[in-house]
């Protein structure tokens, strides 16, 4: 398999990884709830380390909305956020390709009283 198809699967499977939600449980202040979230990242932005299956990746634009204030419907508000992240993680290829990724490890700025934050809903 070549580096740019490994970047480019790598780069597909890490949009949609369950692990960018689960990196906001640790928004300061907390949130009641994580509406809905978008990563956009290059592949060329993903380095690939094939002897040990591992990756790292940077200048990943990741955006999220969180509901913010209180868990009931009239004391809460949605907020946007824009954050970049990086990280790194590990990989799986079976058949020639990269099958699956895992023990993503994610750091952005959490922060939701900082200057991230670009609109309100």
């Amino acid at each position: 398999m070549k580096i740019e198809d490994a970047q480019n699967q790598i780069a597909e499977k890490l949009q949609y990884d369950s692990a960018w939600t689960e990196v906001l449980d640790d928004t300061n202040p907390g949130h009641y709830g994580v509406q809905d979230f978008d990563v956009s990242i290059d592949p060329q932005n993903i380095w690939v380390d094939f002897p040990n299956m591992s990756f790292n990746f940077k200048e990943v634009d990741f955006d999220f909305t969180v509901r913010i204030g209180g868990s009931r419907e009239d004391a809460s508000q949605d907020e946007e956020y824009h954050r970049i992240a990086s990280g790194q993680g590990q990989f799986e290829c079976a058949g020639g390709s990269v099958s699956s990724i895992y023990g993503l490890e994610i750091a952005c700025d959490l922060e939701l009283a900082g200057d991230g934050k670009v609109v309100r809903a």
